[in-house]
């Protein structure tokens, strides 16, 4: 397998500078990481027309990683328009399954060679010359699966949604059996700051429901709410047109509203009490 760098014909990408300035002590650390790599093969000596410059940055635990700024080169690559399946979906068919693997790789993308009529494409320079990869250039840590406190969806368990509002912002946690298996929350803005409690309880619920969607079809969801009266203005004869609004956003689900106090829903309570949601 090889990686190609398809680009627009007749272009090529235009660098505004040859190299970014760097001080002593990176100077340093240039050479000995362009050493590793043509120790290791990983990029030749290169006459490209055209060469990226190089920067470093620093990586969380203080170490520097360096850098090629190939934003020109960007610009003129074709896209691969490949449809990309949506995270959910594929958790989504992780419902069934028994069995999970995982993959972490460290300078995973090294592993992928680059096509010899393409590598003049990644040449980058430095003041100590200018240099192309033989090999995909990007530093890959990938987890496809990993622990987390998110449990996947089971079509076959019962679903509760607990949800809550406060002045600030809505909160939502999705659960099954008690594990939750999304999160959710959406800050307030202005006009929905003005609504009455039980409207603000009501599209907590309105907003959860829609998110969720494709996990509840016509399945009966309990919703738990620290709202008292809820459950009663729901299931009212006679409504006014503002909370008409809302039920007419429900009606399309199969739900059971259920008051539990305050201290029995602190997730949903506390996503909603998150200003900087």
């Amino acid at each position: 397998m090889q990686h190609h760098i398809h680009t627009i014909p007749g272009e090529v990408p235009e660098y505004k500078r040859s190299t970014y300035p760097l001080p002593d002590d990176k100077l340093t650390k240039l050479k000995e990481y362009l050493r590793d790599l043509i120790d290791k093969e990983f990029i030749v000596p290169s006459q490209s027309p055209v060469a990226a410059p190089v920067f470093f940055v620093k990586k969380p635990d203080g170490s520097l990683r360096l850098v090629v700024d190939y934003r020109p080169l960007n610009k003129i690559t074709i896209k691969d328009d490949y449809p990309i399946p949506k995270i959910q979906d594929l958790i989504n068919r992780l419902g069934k399954a028994h069995w999970f693997s995982k993959i972490d790789l460290q300078k995973g993308y090294y592993q992928v060679e680059i096509a010899e009529e393409d590598r003049w494409k990644s040449a980058f320079k430095t003041r100590y010359g200018t240099s192309c990869h033989t090999r995909a250039v990007q530093e890959l840590k990938a987890a496809l699966i990993t622990t987390t406190n998110l449990q996947i969806y089971d079509p076959d368990k019962p679903v509760v949604i607990k949800t809550d509002a406060s002045k600030h912002a809505i909160g939502a946690v999705l659960e099954q059996e008690g594990r939750p298996i999304a999160f959710e929350s959406r800050k307030s803005n202005e006009r929905e700051q003005q609504l009455p409690a039980y409207e603000s309880e009501l599209r907590a619920i309105v907003h959860a429901l829609t998110k969720w969607r494709q996990f509840l079809g016509a399945k009966k969801v309990i919703i738990e709410t620290d709202h008292a009266t809820l459950s009663r203005i729901l299931k009212q004869r006679e409504v006014n047109p503002r909370l008409a609004y809302w039920l007419d956003k429900i009606l399309d689900f199969n739900i059971e509203v259920v008051y539990k106090p305050g201290r029995q829903n602190v997730v949903a309570d506390a996503i909603s009490r998150r200003p900087d949601f």
